[in-house]
Protein backbone atom coordinates (compact mmCIF):
# COMPACT_ATOMS: atom_id res chain seq x y z
CA UNK A 1 0.00 0.00 0.00
CA UNK A 2 1.33 3.48 -0.81
CA UNK A 3 2.09 6.32 1.80
CA UNK A 4 -0.81 8.66 2.51
CA UNK A 5 0.36 10.95 -0.34
CA UNK A 6 1.96 10.49 -3.70
CA UNK A 7 2.79 12.17 -7.38
CA UNK A 8 1.39 10.33 -10.38
CA UNK A 9 3.43 12.18 -12.68
CA UNK A 10 4.50 9.36 -14.76
CA UNK A 11 3.51 5.83 -14.30
CA UNK A 12 6.71 3.76 -14.37
CA UNK A 13 5.22 0.44 -15.70
CA UNK A 14 6.95 -0.34 -19.11
CA UNK A 15 7.14 -3.04 -21.50
CA UNK A 16 5.39 -4.43 -24.73
CA UNK A 17 1.84 -6.06 -24.40
CA UNK A 18 2.33 -9.68 -23.77
CA UNK A 19 2.97 -11.93 -20.80
CA UNK A 20 0.64 -15.05 -19.77
CA UNK A 21 -2.56 -11.95 -19.09
CA UNK A 22 -2.92 -10.95 -22.70
CA UNK A 23 -5.08 -12.46 -24.85
CA UNK A 24 -3.45 -14.51 -27.78
CA UNK A 25 -4.53 -17.30 -30.32
CA UNK A 26 -6.62 -19.94 -28.85
CA UNK A 27 -4.70 -22.01 -31.29
CA UNK A 28 -1.52 -21.95 -29.94
CA UNK A 29 -2.99 -24.94 -27.73
CA UNK A 30 -4.30 -27.02 -30.52
CA UNK A 31 -0.84 -28.24 -31.46
CA UNK A 32 2.69 -28.90 -29.59
CA UNK A 33 6.17 -30.65 -30.75
CA UNK A 34 6.75 -34.47 -30.24
CA UNK A 35 8.77 -34.48 -26.59
CA UNK A 36 7.20 -31.81 -24.88
CA UNK A 37 5.70 -32.45 -21.58
CA UNK A 38 2.02 -30.70 -20.65
CA UNK A 39 4.07 -29.09 -17.65
CA UNK A 40 5.61 -27.34 -19.91
CA UNK A 41 3.75 -26.37 -22.87
CA UNK A 42 1.08 -24.37 -19.72
CA UNK A 43 4.01 -23.03 -17.88
CA UNK A 44 6.89 -21.59 -17.92
CA UNK A 45 8.79 -19.48 -15.58
CA UNK A 46 10.14 -17.42 -18.70
CA UNK A 47 7.12 -15.93 -19.06
CA UNK A 48 6.79 -15.04 -15.68
CA UNK A 49 6.57 -11.21 -15.49
CA UNK A 50 8.06 -8.22 -13.13
CA UNK A 51 4.82 -7.53 -11.70
CA UNK A 52 5.94 -3.13 -10.76
CA UNK A 53 7.17 -3.30 -14.33
CA UNK A 54 4.54 -4.50 -16.79
CA UNK A 55 1.97 -2.51 -18.48
CA UNK A 56 -1.21 -4.38 -20.05
CA UNK A 57 -4.29 -3.11 -21.87
CA UNK A 58 -7.36 -5.63 -22.31
CA UNK A 59 -8.65 -6.93 -25.39
CA UNK A 60 -11.73 -5.72 -24.89
CA UNK A 61 -10.10 -1.76 -24.07
CA UNK A 62 -7.96 -1.91 -26.86
CA UNK A 63 -11.07 -2.82 -29.60
CA UNK A 64 -12.67 0.11 -28.12
CA UNK A 65 -9.39 2.09 -28.90
CA UNK A 66 -9.56 0.89 -32.03
CA UNK A 67 -13.25 1.38 -32.79
CA UNK A 68 -12.43 5.57 -31.44
CA UNK A 69 -9.53 5.91 -33.94
CA UNK A 70 -11.85 4.41 -36.92
CA UNK A 71 -13.98 7.04 -36.72
CA UNK A 72 -13.19 9.60 -39.56
CA UNK A 73 -14.36 13.22 -37.81
CA UNK A 74 -11.21 12.88 -35.95
CA UNK A 75 -8.55 14.11 -38.71
CA UNK A 76 -5.91 12.38 -36.90
CA UNK A 77 -3.98 11.90 -40.37
CA UNK A 78 -3.34 15.68 -40.33
CA UNK A 79 -1.80 15.33 -36.98
CA UNK A 80 0.17 12.47 -36.84
CA UNK A 81 2.84 11.38 -39.27
CA UNK A 82 5.93 9.24 -39.63
CA UNK A 83 7.40 11.22 -37.32
CA UNK A 84 5.20 11.77 -34.65
CA UNK A 85 6.15 8.90 -32.03
CA UNK A 86 9.52 11.50 -32.19
CA UNK A 87 7.75 14.45 -31.68
CA UNK A 88 5.68 13.58 -28.82
CA UNK A 89 9.29 12.51 -27.26
CA UNK A 90 10.05 16.03 -27.69
CA UNK A 91 10.70 18.69 -24.70
CA UNK A 92 7.81 21.34 -24.36
CA UNK A 93 8.56 24.12 -27.14
CA UNK A 94 7.37 27.95 -26.94
CA UNK A 95 5.27 30.00 -29.49
CA UNK A 96 6.24 32.92 -30.70
CA UNK A 97 3.89 34.53 -28.12
CA UNK A 98 6.24 33.09 -25.20
CA UNK A 99 3.07 30.51 -24.58
CA UNK A 100 3.98 26.86 -24.04
CA UNK A 101 3.10 24.69 -26.77
CA UNK A 102 2.41 20.72 -26.07
CA UNK A 103 2.35 17.92 -28.35
CA UNK A 104 -0.79 16.82 -29.72
CA UNK A 105 -1.79 13.66 -27.52
CA UNK A 106 -1.79 10.69 -29.55
CA UNK A 107 -4.27 7.68 -28.81
CA UNK A 108 -1.95 5.21 -30.85
CA UNK A 109 0.83 5.40 -28.33
CA UNK A 110 0.15 7.49 -25.83
CA UNK A 111 -3.15 5.60 -24.25
CA UNK A 112 -1.52 2.57 -22.72
CA UNK A 113 0.37 4.84 -20.24
CA UNK A 114 -1.24 8.26 -20.43
CA UNK A 115 0.72 11.24 -18.54
CA UNK A 116 -1.43 13.70 -17.59
CA UNK A 117 -0.19 17.31 -17.47
CA UNK A 118 -1.61 21.15 -17.81
CA UNK A 119 -1.98 22.16 -20.74
CA UNK A 120 -1.98 18.81 -22.67
CA UNK A 121 -4.27 19.36 -25.98
CA UNK A 122 -6.54 15.69 -27.01
CA UNK A 123 -7.95 15.52 -30.56
CA UNK A 124 -11.66 15.13 -29.34
CA UNK A 125 -13.49 14.94 -26.38
CA UNK A 126 -14.13 11.34 -26.31
CA UNK A 127 -10.34 10.86 -25.89
CA UNK A 128 -9.97 12.83 -23.26
CA UNK A 129 -12.30 10.72 -20.92
CA UNK A 130 -10.66 7.75 -22.16
CA UNK A 131 -7.17 8.69 -21.33
CA UNK A 132 -8.89 9.47 -17.71
CA UNK A 133 -10.43 6.42 -17.56
CA UNK A 134 -6.99 4.78 -18.42
CA UNK A 135 -5.01 6.70 -16.03
CA UNK A 136 -6.81 5.63 -13.31
CA UNK A 137 -6.67 2.05 -14.29
CA UNK A 138 -2.73 2.33 -14.58
CA UNK A 139 -2.33 3.79 -11.40
CA UNK A 140 -4.89 1.96 -9.37
CA UNK A 141 -6.52 5.45 -8.67
CA UNK A 142 -10.36 6.69 -8.62
CA UNK A 143 -11.06 8.86 -12.00
CA UNK A 144 -14.86 10.07 -11.27
CA UNK A 145 -16.56 12.09 -13.90
CA UNK A 146 -18.48 15.02 -12.00
CA UNK A 147 -19.13 16.59 -15.33
CA UNK A 148 -18.81 15.91 -18.72
CA UNK A 149 -20.65 18.18 -20.99
CA UNK A 150 -20.03 19.94 -24.93
CA UNK A 151 -18.00 22.81 -22.73
CA UNK A 152 -16.37 21.17 -19.55
CA UNK A 153 -15.34 18.15 -18.62
CA UNK A 154 -13.65 17.65 -14.79
CA UNK A 155 -12.92 14.82 -13.10
CA UNK A 156 -11.96 14.02 -9.42
CA UNK A 157 -10.19 11.12 -6.89
CA UNK A 158 -12.58 9.92 -3.64
CA UNK A 159 -13.60 12.90 -1.93
CA UNK A 160 -10.26 12.84 0.84
CA UNK A 161 -8.14 13.47 -2.49
CA UNK A 162 -6.92 16.95 -3.66
CA UNK A 163 -6.67 15.30 -7.65
CA UNK A 164 -8.70 17.42 -9.59
CA UNK A 165 -8.99 17.97 -13.64
CA UNK A 166 -10.46 20.60 -15.66
CA UNK A 167 -10.62 20.59 -19.18
CA UNK A 168 -12.23 22.27 -21.90
CA UNK A 169 -12.52 22.76 -25.75
CA UNK A 170 -9.46 24.45 -26.91
CA UNK A 171 -10.65 26.58 -29.43
CA UNK A 172 -14.40 27.52 -28.21
CA UNK A 173 -15.16 29.83 -31.18
CA UNK A 174 -14.09 27.29 -33.65
CA UNK A 175 -16.87 25.06 -34.46
CA UNK A 176 -14.87 23.33 -36.25
CA UNK A 177 -12.15 22.58 -34.17
CA UNK A 178 -12.91 19.53 -31.82
CA UNK A 179 -9.40 19.40 -29.88
CA UNK A 180 -9.77 19.58 -25.59
CA UNK A 181 -7.32 20.84 -23.49
CA UNK A 182 -6.13 20.26 -19.76
CA UNK A 183 -6.70 23.57 -18.20
CA UNK A 184 -6.32 22.58 -14.44
CA UNK A 185 -4.75 20.15 -12.94
CA UNK A 186 -4.22 19.17 -9.26
CA UNK A 187 -1.60 15.97 -10.06
CA UNK A 188 -1.55 15.05 -6.55
CA UNK A 189 -2.92 11.95 -4.76
CA UNK A 190 -3.59 11.60 -1.14
CA UNK A 191 -5.56 8.33 -1.27
CA UNK A 192 -4.24 4.93 -1.00
CA UNK A 193 -4.07 2.73 -4.81
CA UNK A 194 -6.85 0.47 -5.04
CA UNK A 195 -5.58 -2.98 -4.95
CA UNK A 196 -5.49 -6.01 -2.77
CA UNK A 197 -2.05 -5.53 -1.08
CA UNK A 198 -1.14 -8.48 -3.62
CA UNK A 199 2.51 -8.13 -4.58
CA UNK A 200 2.86 -11.13 -6.63
CA UNK A 201 -0.36 -12.85 -8.25
CA UNK A 202 1.58 -15.30 -10.05
CA UNK A 203 -0.54 -18.38 -7.80
CA UNK A 204 -3.24 -16.56 -8.14
CA UNK A 205 -6.70 -17.65 -10.04
CA UNK A 206 -9.35 -15.13 -10.30
CA UNK A 207 -13.30 -16.77 -11.57
CA UNK A 208 -15.75 -14.18 -12.43
CA UNK A 209 -19.31 -14.74 -13.71
CA UNK A 210 -18.96 -13.77 -17.22
CA UNK A 211 -19.02 -9.92 -16.41
CA UNK A 212 -18.13 -7.83 -19.02
CA UNK A 213 -14.47 -6.17 -18.98
CA UNK A 214 -13.50 -8.24 -15.45
CA UNK A 215 -10.79 -10.17 -17.44
CA UNK A 216 -9.35 -7.26 -18.91
CA UNK A 217 -9.38 -5.34 -15.97
CA UNK A 218 -7.70 -8.56 -13.93
CA UNK A 219 -4.80 -8.79 -17.12
CA UNK A 220 -4.21 -5.07 -15.78
CA UNK A 221 -3.65 -4.95 -12.42
CA UNK A 222 -2.49 -8.68 -11.93
CA UNK A 223 -0.83 -9.64 -15.15
CA UNK A 224 0.71 -12.27 -13.31
CA UNK A 225 -2.80 -13.86 -12.35
CA UNK A 226 -5.15 -16.38 -13.84
CA UNK A 227 -8.30 -15.62 -15.29
CA UNK A 228 -11.73 -18.21 -15.77
CA UNK A 229 -14.91 -17.70 -16.29
CA UNK A 230 -17.88 -19.97 -14.26
CA UNK A 231 -18.55 -22.67 -17.12
CA UNK A 232 -22.40 -22.36 -15.75
CA UNK A 233 -22.63 -18.92 -16.60
CA UNK A 234 -20.37 -19.47 -19.60
CA UNK A 235 -23.13 -22.59 -20.87
CA UNK A 236 -26.12 -20.28 -20.38
CA UNK A 237 -25.15 -17.98 -22.57
CA UNK A 238 -24.44 -20.84 -25.09
CA UNK A 239 -27.90 -22.58 -24.84
CA UNK A 240 -29.14 -19.05 -25.39
CA UNK A 241 -28.04 -19.12 -28.89
CA UNK A 242 -30.26 -19.72 -31.56
CA UNK A 243 -30.09 -23.44 -32.94
CA UNK A 244 -27.36 -24.54 -29.47
CA UNK A 245 -30.49 -25.86 -27.30
CA UNK A 246 -30.27 -29.47 -27.03
CA UNK A 247 -29.41 -32.61 -24.84
CA UNK A 248 -26.50 -33.46 -26.89
CA UNK A 249 -24.94 -30.32 -27.25
CA UNK A 250 -25.14 -29.72 -23.06
CA UNK A 251 -23.32 -32.95 -22.75
CA UNK A 252 -21.01 -32.34 -25.40
CA UNK A 253 -19.89 -29.30 -23.91
CA UNK A 254 -19.79 -30.20 -20.38
CA UNK A 255 -17.66 -33.25 -21.40
CA UNK A 256 -15.43 -30.15 -23.45
CA UNK A 257 -14.87 -28.14 -20.18
CA UNK A 258 -14.18 -31.19 -18.13
CA UNK A 259 -11.20 -32.77 -19.86
CA UNK A 260 -8.18 -32.39 -18.38
CA UNK A 261 -5.66 -32.90 -21.37
CA UNK A 262 -5.85 -31.47 -25.20
CA UNK A 263 -6.21 -35.02 -27.28
CA UNK A 264 -9.54 -34.99 -25.18
CA UNK A 265 -10.85 -31.45 -25.57
CA UNK A 266 -10.29 -31.98 -29.34
CA UNK A 267 -11.98 -34.97 -29.67
CA UNK A 268 -15.07 -33.59 -27.55
CA UNK A 269 -14.99 -30.46 -30.16
CA UNK A 270 -15.17 -33.02 -32.94
CA UNK A 271 -17.85 -34.30 -31.49
CA UNK A 272 -19.17 -30.96 -31.26
CA UNK A 273 -18.56 -29.78 -35.11
CA UNK A 274 -20.41 -33.16 -35.73
CA UNK A 275 -23.61 -31.50 -33.53
CA UNK A 276 -23.50 -28.03 -34.89
CA UNK A 277 -20.30 -26.30 -36.96
CA UNK A 278 -21.89 -23.10 -35.63
CA UNK A 279 -21.81 -24.22 -31.78
CA UNK A 280 -18.28 -25.48 -32.17
CA UNK A 281 -17.26 -22.13 -33.69
CA UNK A 282 -18.84 -20.18 -30.92
CA UNK A 283 -16.87 -22.16 -27.92
CA UNK A 284 -13.78 -21.68 -30.11
CA UNK A 285 -13.96 -17.83 -30.57
CA UNK A 286 -13.99 -17.94 -26.25
CA UNK A 287 -10.56 -17.78 -24.92
CA UNK A 288 -10.08 -21.58 -24.13
CA UNK A 289 -7.93 -20.86 -20.89
CA UNK A 290 -10.81 -19.54 -19.03
CA UNK A 291 -13.73 -22.26 -19.17
CA UNK A 292 -11.63 -25.47 -20.17
CA UNK A 293 -9.31 -27.46 -18.00
CA UNK A 294 -7.30 -28.68 -20.51
CA UNK A 295 -6.10 -25.33 -21.00
CA UNK A 296 -6.20 -24.28 -17.59
CA UNK A 297 -2.75 -23.08 -15.61
CA UNK A 298 -1.40 -25.73 -13.02
CA UNK A 299 0.01 -22.41 -10.96
CA UNK A 300 -3.11 -22.18 -8.36
CA UNK A 301 -3.69 -25.93 -8.01
CA UNK A 302 -7.35 -25.69 -8.65
CA UNK A 303 -9.59 -27.09 -11.15
CA UNK A 304 -12.96 -25.92 -10.22
CA UNK A 305 -15.10 -24.76 -13.17
CA UNK A 306 -17.96 -23.38 -11.18
CA UNK A 307 -17.71 -20.26 -8.80
CA UNK A 308 -19.73 -22.01 -6.14
CA UNK A 309 -17.59 -21.10 -3.63
CA UNK A 310 -19.16 -17.47 -3.92
CA UNK A 311 -22.74 -18.26 -4.85
CA UNK A 312 -22.79 -20.38 -2.00
CA UNK A 313 -22.79 -17.12 0.15
CA UNK A 314 -26.35 -16.53 -1.56
CA UNK A 315 -28.35 -18.72 -0.28
CA UNK A 316 -27.13 -21.47 2.48
CA UNK A 317 -23.76 -21.59 4.10
CA UNK A 318 -23.79 -23.75 6.93
CA UNK A 319 -27.59 -22.85 8.10
CA UNK A 320 -26.46 -19.25 7.97
CA UNK A 321 -28.12 -17.69 4.97
CA UNK A 322 -25.59 -14.69 4.23
CA UNK A 323 -26.59 -12.79 1.84
CA UNK A 324 -30.41 -14.41 1.46
CA UNK A 325 -31.24 -12.75 4.26
CA UNK A 326 -29.71 -9.40 4.18
CA UNK A 327 -30.04 -8.48 0.76
CA UNK A 328 -33.75 -6.60 0.96
CA UNK A 329 -32.48 -5.10 4.27
CA UNK A 330 -31.29 -1.36 4.63
CA UNK A 331 -27.47 -0.82 3.91
CA UNK A 332 -26.49 -0.57 7.32
CA UNK A 333 -28.44 -3.21 8.77
CA UNK A 334 -27.33 -5.84 5.51
CA UNK A 335 -23.76 -4.95 6.48
CA UNK A 336 -24.40 -5.64 9.96
CA UNK A 337 -26.44 -9.13 9.24
CA UNK A 338 -23.08 -10.12 6.28
CA UNK A 339 -20.37 -8.87 9.24
CA UNK A 340 -21.83 -11.07 12.07
CA UNK A 341 -22.70 -14.07 10.00
CA UNK A 342 -19.06 -14.12 8.22
CA UNK A 343 -17.70 -13.41 12.25
CA UNK A 344 -19.49 -16.58 13.19
CA UNK A 345 -18.64 -18.59 10.46
CA UNK A 346 -14.82 -18.02 10.81
CA UNK A 347 -15.29 -19.08 14.77
CA UNK A 348 -17.02 -22.41 13.43
CA UNK A 349 -14.60 -23.48 10.95
CA UNK A 350 -11.65 -22.95 13.28
CA UNK A 351 -13.14 -24.72 15.56
CA UNK A 352 -14.25 -27.52 13.11
CA UNK A 353 -10.43 -27.30 11.59
CA UNK A 354 -9.11 -28.36 15.41
CA UNK A 355 -11.14 -31.37 15.91
CA UNK A 356 -9.29 -33.04 12.36
CA UNK A 357 -8.09 -36.00 13.09
CA UNK A 358 -5.97 -36.32 10.24
CA UNK A 359 -3.32 -34.19 8.45
CA UNK A 360 -5.62 -33.57 5.32
CA UNK A 361 -9.05 -32.05 5.54
CA UNK A 362 -12.02 -34.40 5.76
CA UNK A 363 -13.31 -33.91 2.05
CA UNK A 364 -9.85 -34.49 0.23
CA UNK A 365 -9.34 -37.21 2.27
CA UNK A 366 -12.42 -38.87 1.24
CA UNK A 367 -11.82 -38.04 -2.46
CA UNK A 368 -8.51 -39.47 -1.89
CA UNK A 369 -9.56 -42.86 -0.02
CA UNK A 370 -11.33 -43.33 -3.50
CA UNK A 371 -8.65 -42.11 -5.73
CA UNK A 372 -6.64 -45.03 -3.74
CA UNK A 373 -9.65 -47.47 -4.35
CA UNK A 374 -9.63 -46.33 -7.92
CA UNK A 375 -5.77 -47.63 -8.56
CA UNK A 376 -6.00 -51.32 -8.07
CA UNK A 377 -6.48 -52.16 -11.78
CA UNK A 378 -3.12 -49.74 -12.96
CA UNK A 379 0.35 -51.49 -13.68
CA UNK A 380 3.09 -48.69 -13.42
CA UNK A 381 6.78 -49.71 -15.11
CA UNK A 382 9.46 -47.59 -13.66
CA UNK A 383 11.61 -46.02 -16.15
CA UNK A 384 14.00 -44.22 -13.80
CA UNK A 385 14.75 -40.74 -12.43
CA UNK A 386 11.65 -40.96 -10.06
CA UNK A 387 9.25 -41.67 -13.85
CA UNK A 388 6.57 -44.25 -14.69
CA UNK A 389 5.31 -45.29 -17.29
CA UNK A 390 1.48 -46.42 -15.90
CA UNK A 391 -0.61 -48.78 -18.17
CA UNK A 392 -4.14 -48.41 -17.98
CA UNK A 393 -5.47 -51.07 -20.45
CA UNK A 394 -6.29 -50.40 -23.89
CA UNK A 395 -3.24 -48.33 -24.93
CA UNK A 396 -3.84 -45.80 -22.53
CA UNK A 397 -0.93 -45.00 -20.88
CA UNK A 398 0.33 -42.25 -18.80
CA UNK A 399 3.65 -40.91 -17.31
CA UNK A 400 4.44 -39.69 -13.75
CA UNK A 401 7.28 -37.73 -12.83
CA UNK A 402 7.09 -37.74 -8.95
CA UNK A 403 10.27 -35.04 -9.04
CA UNK A 404 8.13 -32.65 -10.19
CA UNK A 405 4.72 -33.72 -9.35
CA UNK A 406 3.17 -34.49 -12.25
CA UNK A 407 1.25 -36.93 -14.82
CA UNK A 408 0.47 -36.89 -18.17
CA UNK A 409 -3.36 -36.67 -17.16
CA UNK A 410 -2.91 -33.06 -15.51
CA UNK A 411 -5.22 -33.74 -12.74
CA UNK A 412 -2.26 -34.07 -10.42
CA UNK A 413 -0.81 -30.69 -11.93
CA UNK A 414 -4.44 -29.01 -11.90
CA UNK A 415 -5.81 -29.91 -8.52
CA UNK A 416 -2.51 -30.38 -6.36
CA UNK A 417 -4.18 -34.27 -5.38
CA UNK A 418 -2.53 -37.20 -6.85
CA UNK A 419 -5.04 -39.11 -9.38
CA UNK A 420 -4.95 -42.62 -9.68
CA UNK A 421 -1.98 -42.84 -11.76
CA UNK A 422 0.00 -41.36 -8.88
CA UNK A 423 -1.52 -43.81 -6.24
CA UNK A 424 -0.44 -46.80 -8.48
CA UNK A 425 3.06 -45.57 -8.22
CA UNK A 426 3.39 -44.86 -4.71
CA UNK A 427 1.64 -48.17 -3.85
CA UNK A 428 4.71 -49.43 -5.95
CA UNK A 429 6.85 -47.59 -3.42
CA UNK A 430 4.93 -48.35 -0.24
CA UNK A 431 4.62 -44.48 0.55
CA UNK A 432 1.58 -42.85 1.21
CA UNK A 433 -0.25 -40.69 -0.93
CA UNK A 434 -0.76 -37.99 1.89
CA UNK A 435 2.75 -37.08 1.57
CA UNK A 436 2.00 -35.99 -2.00
CA UNK A 437 -0.85 -33.84 -1.68
CA UNK A 438 -0.44 -29.93 -1.74
CA UNK A 439 -0.41 -28.28 1.17
CA UNK A 440 -3.08 -26.12 0.58
CA UNK A 441 -5.26 -29.18 1.61
CA UNK A 442 -3.98 -29.65 4.72
CA UNK A 443 -5.02 -28.78 8.14
CA UNK A 444 -2.39 -26.51 9.23
CA UNK A 445 -3.28 -24.45 6.29
CA UNK A 446 -6.78 -24.44 7.32
CA UNK A 447 -5.81 -23.07 10.73
CA UNK A 448 -4.04 -20.51 9.42
CA UNK A 449 -6.53 -19.44 6.92
CA UNK A 450 -9.33 -19.01 10.03
CA UNK A 451 -6.59 -17.85 12.31
CA UNK A 452 -8.26 -14.44 11.95
CA UNK A 453 -11.31 -12.96 13.43
CA UNK A 454 -13.40 -10.04 12.86
CA UNK A 455 -13.25 -8.13 16.46
CA UNK A 456 -16.74 -7.46 17.97
CA UNK A 457 -18.16 -4.05 17.57
CA UNK A 458 -20.12 -1.96 19.97
CA UNK A 459 -23.98 -1.60 19.35
CA UNK A 460 -25.06 1.98 18.22
CA UNK A 461 -26.18 3.34 21.44
CA UNK A 462 -22.01 3.74 22.17
CA UNK A 463 -21.39 5.34 19.17
CA UNK A 464 -20.03 8.64 19.26
CA UNK A 465 -22.27 11.11 18.13
CA UNK A 466 -20.58 12.82 14.54
CA UNK A 467 -20.91 16.70 14.75
CA UNK A 468 -21.28 19.14 12.00
CA UNK A 469 -22.82 16.43 9.41
CA UNK A 470 -26.65 16.59 7.68
CA UNK A 471 -28.29 14.00 8.82
CA UNK A 472 -28.90 10.93 6.77
CA UNK A 473 -32.81 10.68 5.41
CA UNK A 474 -34.18 7.19 5.79
CA UNK A 475 -34.61 5.79 2.23
CA UNK A 476 -38.07 5.67 0.36
CA UNK A 477 -39.57 2.39 0.44
CA UNK A 478 -40.78 1.30 -2.57
CA UNK A 479 -43.12 -1.92 -2.05
CA UNK A 480 -44.45 -4.25 -5.25
CA UNK A 481 -47.81 -4.56 -5.83
CA UNK A 482 -47.16 -8.37 -5.18
CA UNK A 483 -45.19 -10.79 -2.61
CA UNK A 484 -41.57 -9.84 -2.93
CA UNK A 485 -40.17 -13.35 -4.38
CA UNK A 486 -36.84 -14.65 -1.66
CA UNK A 487 -36.27 -17.53 -4.81
CA UNK A 488 -34.43 -16.67 -7.63
CA UNK A 489 -35.23 -17.72 -11.33
CA UNK A 490 -34.60 -20.78 -12.32
CA UNK A 491 -33.97 -21.86 -15.71
CA UNK A 492 -35.71 -23.87 -17.90
CA UNK A 493 -33.88 -27.34 -18.24
CA UNK A 494 -32.66 -26.66 -14.26
CA UNK A 495 -33.13 -29.74 -11.50
CA UNK A 496 -36.17 -28.14 -9.32
CA UNK A 497 -36.00 -29.54 -5.92
CA UNK A 498 -40.25 -30.54 -4.89
CA UNK A 499 -39.36 -31.38 -1.64
CA UNK A 500 -41.73 -34.46 -0.10
CA UNK A 501 -44.42 -33.54 -2.32
CA UNK A 502 -44.93 -34.92 -5.69
CA UNK A 503 -45.25 -31.97 -8.05
CA UNK A 504 -48.21 -31.54 -10.17
CA UNK A 505 -46.81 -29.97 -13.32
CA UNK A 506 -48.27 -31.47 -16.35
CA UNK A 507 -51.27 -33.42 -14.44
CA UNK A 508 -54.72 -32.47 -14.48
CA UNK A 509 -57.08 -31.65 -11.37
CA UNK A 510 -60.33 -32.59 -11.06
CA UNK A 511 -63.01 -31.33 -8.61
CA UNK A 512 -63.43 -33.30 -5.70
CA UNK A 513 -66.82 -32.88 -5.22
CA UNK A 514 -68.22 -34.03 -8.08
CA UNK A 515 -64.77 -35.73 -9.80
CA UNK A 516 -65.18 -33.49 -12.41
CA UNK A 517 -62.02 -31.55 -14.67
CA UNK A 518 -61.69 -27.72 -15.27
CA UNK A 519 -62.48 -26.58 -11.81
CA UNK A 520 -61.43 -27.35 -8.15
CA UNK A 521 -63.47 -27.29 -5.17
CA UNK A 522 -63.17 -23.45 -4.63
CA UNK A 523 -64.51 -22.42 -7.88
CA UNK A 524 -67.19 -25.32 -7.98
CA UNK A 525 -70.83 -24.21 -9.34
CA UNK A 526 -71.88 -27.55 -8.10
CA UNK A 527 -73.75 -27.76 -11.72
CA UNK A 528 -73.85 -32.26 -12.15
CA UNK A 529 -74.21 -33.45 -15.24
CA UNK A 530 -76.42 -30.77 -16.55
CA UNK A 531 -79.91 -32.29 -15.79
CA UNK A 532 -79.41 -31.23 -11.74
CA UNK A 533 -79.95 -28.19 -10.31
CA UNK A 534 -77.11 -26.68 -8.74
CA UNK A 535 -76.26 -27.14 -4.66
CA UNK A 536 -76.98 -24.31 -3.09
CA UNK A 537 -75.19 -23.63 0.07
CA UNK A 538 -77.85 -22.37 3.21
CA UNK A 539 -78.59 -22.11 6.55
CA UNK A 540 -81.63 -24.17 8.33
CA UNK A 541 -82.35 -23.11 12.26
CA UNK A 542 -78.73 -21.95 12.53
CA UNK A 543 -76.78 -24.88 11.40
CA UNK A 544 -75.70 -25.17 7.64
CA UNK A 545 -77.76 -27.11 5.09
CA UNK A 546 -77.30 -27.79 1.53
CA UNK A 547 -79.79 -27.59 -1.11
CA UNK A 548 -80.30 -30.26 -3.69
CA UNK A 549 -83.16 -30.45 -6.32
CA UNK A 550 -85.19 -27.72 -4.14
CA UNK A 551 -84.90 -29.62 -1.22
CA UNK A 552 -82.92 -28.43 1.64
CA UNK A 553 -80.73 -31.42 3.27
CA UNK A 554 -78.69 -31.07 6.75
Amino acid sequence: MEGPGFEVEQNTLGGDFGGEASDSDDSSYKDYESGTSYSDSFDSNGDRIDEPEVELVGEMIQKELDHLLGLSFWGLKDYFDSNSDDDLNNDVDYDKYGNKKYPLFNPQTDMRNPILIKGLPFPSRNILKYAIKQYGRINRVVTKLTRNDKLRVKAVCVPSCPWTLWASKLNPKDPIDGSWQIKILVNHHKCGKRDLEIDNSYNICFMSDKQKGSIEAISLLFPNGESRNCARHLYNNFKNMEGFKGQGLRLTYWKAAKVTFPRQFEEAMSEMRSLSESAEAWLRDKDLRTWSRAHFSTRCKSDLLLNNNNECFNKDLLSLQIVLEARDKPILTMLEIIRRKVMTRLVFMREAAEKYPGPLCPRIQNKLSEIVSQSNNIWPIYAGNEKYEVDCGLGNKHVVDLLNSSCSCRKWDLSGIPCKHVVSCMQLLVVSPETYVNTCYTVTTQLNIYSYLINPIKGPMQWEHVRDMEPILPTIIRRSPRRPKQTRRKEVDEVRKSGPKLSKTGQQANCTKFGKPSHNTRTCKGIVWGNQMPFVVGYKFGSIGVAHNGNLVN
